[in-house]
């Protein structure tokens, strides 16, 4: 039998807690529920705590803070924790930064950061990442104040992805029909510049819907190692000499806390009968979601429809207007995507033995790899209904790692640290 692995589990009194009404504070040691320092807030569902605290300690060294809420039902949360380090320097003015990749060279070794320094502004600056090779590195940066104290390092994760500074070959092609590599419409590129406007004519025979195009290039390598493909709209207009019974001046809409308020304003209606308001997934198969009746003004008339239950993923949409003789015609289409809600969440991280990542949408298949800063894919798996996925790492070499999780044309990546 292995050692035991635990995880704090709490059980609510209430199938649903009610809205946050207090929250506390306190350091090191709990006092007990409602014994700690209350923190002045706003009642609601949610909370984002900004503002000072005073430490009660003159005691040099680490601390820990914790903060815990209280609904109104009178249920306690867990506690939320942060470490806090207490300096013997008064004075914590900042005077200098500096930051480096990887491995520390020691305080003040960095490269240093030559900007302006204020207390409670944001850093910006631009790093030089010339000499580091493709793959995972990490960040760090640290600040000094002007007694020559200097902070604990903040570290970040990022991907250094081979350069595509010299493209010597570009080429398109629609609707994934690929004709090999080097076969397709080639691109004509301005060498001396990293950016490049292309315009594209499309086909005669290209019928109205939705169609992808796909543009790949390749640097002096022999390899074609750049790839993107993205869709857009051919929208049927009227043929020349055709009058229509409603004049549409715009149709527009917008997201609106997961809804989808739609409207439209016609310049002038003659003969005019009923709107319908259709949905689609793939911009192609079209259905009826809402009627509107026409009001007949002459000068025009401003509409309204609210899907309040769209899909997730691309959603377009389209006005169909039908006059009192049964003609018919179609606005252009819109195009919107709703994104699902992202439930992702890796953990243990960093990571001895394994990883586990909690997943949304588990009905669907979903392909997961481990891939490591070099680039090497050292982990594959495919799962369908289940919600929490364990990923062995232990034999892994002690390092950084990517999953990359893939469910269907969603693809989300996690960072982790493996020691």
């Amino acid at each position: 039998w292995s050692l035991l692995e635990s995880r704090v589990l709490y059980v609510a009194q209430r199938a649903k807690a009610g809205a946050i009404t207090a929250a506390e504070y306190f350091f090191d040691a709990d006092p007990g529920h409602g014994a700690a320092q209350p923190l002045d807030i706003v009642a609601g569902d949610s909370l984002r705590l900004v503002g000072e605290i005073e430490l009660p300690f003159t005691q040099l060294g680490l601390h820990q803070l914790y903060i815990r809420t209280r609904t109104a039902d009178g249920i306690w949360s867990l506690v939320e924790s942060r470490p806090v380090y207490v300096s013997s320097r008064v004075n914590t003015t900042i005077a200098g930064a500096e930051y480096f990749f990887d491995e520390d060279p020691g305080h003040g070794g960095g490269t240093p950061i030559a900007i302006n320094y204020a207390d409670g502004q944001p850093l910006v600056t631009e790093v030089n990442t010339s000499n580091l090779a493709n793959g995972f590195h990490q960040l760090y940066v640290r600040n000094r104040t002007v007694d020559g104290v200097w902070s604990l390092v903040e570290g970040r994760l990022f991907y250094i992805s081979p350069s595509l500074n010299k493209w010597v070959q570009a080429e398109y092609f629609f609707d994934d029909k690929d004709p090999g590599v080097g076969k397709a419409v080639p691109v004509n590129l301005n060498l001396s510049s990293n950016t490049n406007n292309l315009l594209v004519a499309l086909p005669d025979t290209m019928k109205p819907g939705v169609h992808t195009i796909t543009l790949r290039a390749r640097n002096g390598s022999a390899a074609w190692d750049f790839s993107e493909t993205k869709t857009f709209i051919i929208e049927a207009f009227p043929a020349e000499g055709v009058v229509l019974p409603v004049k549409l001046e715009y149709f527009r809409g917008n997201l609106l806390n997961n809804e989808v308020p739609l409207q439209w304003k016609t310049a002038s209606e003659e003969n005019a009968g009923i709107f319908e308001v259709e949905r689609s997934a793939n911009g192609l198969q079209f259905t009826t979601i809402g009627r509107v009746k026409a009001q007949g003004n002459a000068n025009g008339q401003l509409y309204g429809f609210t899907d309040k239950n769209p899909g997730r993923g691309a959603q377009y949409y389209r006005l169909k207007h039908t006059d009192k003789n049964g003609k018919v015609d179609y606005s252009g289409v819109l195009y919107f995507y709703l994104s699902a809600e992202q439930g992702l969440r890796l953990y243990p991280n960093p990571a001895t033995t394994s990883v586990f990542i909690n997943l949304q949408n588990s009905a669907n298949p979903t392909s997961l790899r481990v891939i490591s800063s070099n680039g090497q894919v050292v982990y594959t798996n495919t799962v369908k209904n289940k919600n929490l996925v364990e990923i062995p790492v232990r034999q892994l070499p002690n390092g950084n790692y990517f999953v990359e999780i893939s469910q269907g044309a969603n693809v989300r990546t996690l960072p982790f640290v493996k020691q």
